[in-house]
């Protein structure tokens, strides 16, 4: 992952850096348009589609076989969007990026995404391009706590900023929890749906109620989706179902799902997960609600988590 970040590096420094005397300027390019092209970027890179990804960066100035290898030890990147800065003909999106690795351990990235108006090209091009950004790695193990993402990117974009004291507490996107939730969500993007169906529990694992849709329904449910991107906040107890003699967990979340006509949603609730031996975590059940008919940014996503209330929510455990 570093490779890419690499290239933003470079290509920023044949571009001057926005501020914000200039994002008060002139507001050049709808908030939803810059995240949405952002977040289409990411998942492309998820999926790995990157030739797709590949195209929506301009200048190139790095091979393609250079720019795929950067991310050969990338599981998944999920990206935190914050304060937008606008100039004459482009946009400026404050981002942190968290880059699940193959080790088990999570990259952290600070910085911007530049998105330019392809009107503005010579020849005039019907397109937003990704035209530079400068990105740093501030963390490299585990991913920081929610308070440390949301103060990076709703501040200004600051170039020597750096990762302020945390809890020792583990962080909501590095619980055991939110990992399962997150590769179940893999397995939805890439079309396995046998396996992730397979990781909701059973009557036959120790549940009393079986709360999966039918496997048919299950997979027409996500016809129309390409990718979904996962938020928590960590997780709870289930003290009910604690009482059965398995560990329960609630874990508050917010899906991000991209259609195949392009647009978004996103949608907030809780999973009720159990962990019931020979499986560490499965899903038991949940119930989730429409948030936005867009890309959220992470004061939303953050407000929404913490307005959740899991207990509540009558899931019929």
């Amino acid at each position: 992952m570093r490779t890419f970040f690499a290239l933003l590096l470079l290509i920023s420094i044949l571009l001057l850096p926005y501020s914000i005397g200039e994002a008060q300027q002139q507001d050049t390019m709808e908030r939803n348009e810059l995240e949405e092209t952002v977040m289409l970027y990411i998942n492309a890179l998820n999926l790995r589609d990157y030739q797709t990804a590949y195209a929506m960066i301009s200048p190139q100035n790095q091979t393609y076989e250079d720019y795929v290898a950067g991310y050969a030890q990338t599981e998944r990147i999920v990206p935190y969007f914050g304060r937008v800065g606008v100039a004459t003909g482009s946009a400026y999106l404050n981002t942190v990026l968290l880059g699940y690795q193959t080790d088990g351990t999570v990259e952290t990235y600070y910085g911007y995404f530049r998105l330019v108006n392809g009107m503005n090209y010579t020849p005039p091009v019907d397109a937003s391009f990704l035209s530079s950004g400068s990105f740093q790695l501030i963390k490299d193990g585990t991913a920081p706590q929610n308070g440390t993402i949301m103060a990076l990117v709703t501040e200004e974009w600051n170039p020597d900023a750096t990762l302020p004291p945390e809890p020792l507490s583990l962080s909501a996107m590095s619980m055991p929890e939110t990992i399962t939730l997150l590769e179940y969500y893999d397995l939805i993007n890439e079309r396995d749906f046998a396996t992730a169906y397979n990781q909701w529990l059973t009557p036959a694992q120790g549940l009393q109620t079986d709360y999966r849709l039918p496997y048919t329904d299950f997979v027409t449910g996500y016809n129309d989706t390409v990718a979904v991107t996962v938020y928590t906040n960590g997780a709870i107890d289930y003290p009910a179902y604690m009482q059965t003699g398995y560990p329960g967990r609630y874990v508050s979340a917010v899906l991000v799902a991209q259609h195949t006509d392009a647009s978004f949603v996103a949608y907030s609730g809780c999973y009720a997960l159990g962990n019931l031996p020979p499986v560490e975590w499965g899903i038991v059940n949940g119930q989730f609600t429409l948030l936005a008919e867009t890309v959220p940014t992470t004061l939303t996503i953050m407000n929404a988590l913490g307005e959740l209330d899991c207990a509540q929510l009558e899931m019929g455990i």
